[in-house]
C-alpha cells in the first residue's frame, strides 16, 4: 500500500507516516534506508487494518470512498 493512502486513512500528512515508519513509532509497516540515502516505505494493509481497529476488508472500503470523494 502506498504511504499517501495510508495517510489518507489515518487522516495524517504522508510525512508523519513516514517518519512513524522511520523512527519504528508506527506498527503499520517499515522503512528501509537505502545505499543512494534513499528510503523506501512497505505498508502492511494487515497492520494497518489492525491498527486501525478495523478489518481488512473495511480497510479497502474507506480507501476506495476516500478515493472518490
Amino acid at each position: 500500500m502506498k504511504v499517501c493512502d495510508a495517510a489518507r486513512l489515518l487522516g495524517k500528512p504522508p510525512m508523519w507516516v513516514m517518519l512513524g515508519l522511520r523512527q519504528g513509532r508506527l506498527p503499520i509497516g517499515a522503512a528501509v534506508l537505502g545505499d543512494g540515502g534513499r528510503w523506501s516505505y512497505d505498508v502492511r494493509p494487515e497492520r494497518l487494518a489492525q491498527y486501525m481497529g478495523i478489518t481488512v476488508d473495511e480497510l479497502w472500503d474507506r480507501l476506495e470512498k476516500a478515493r472518490s470523494a
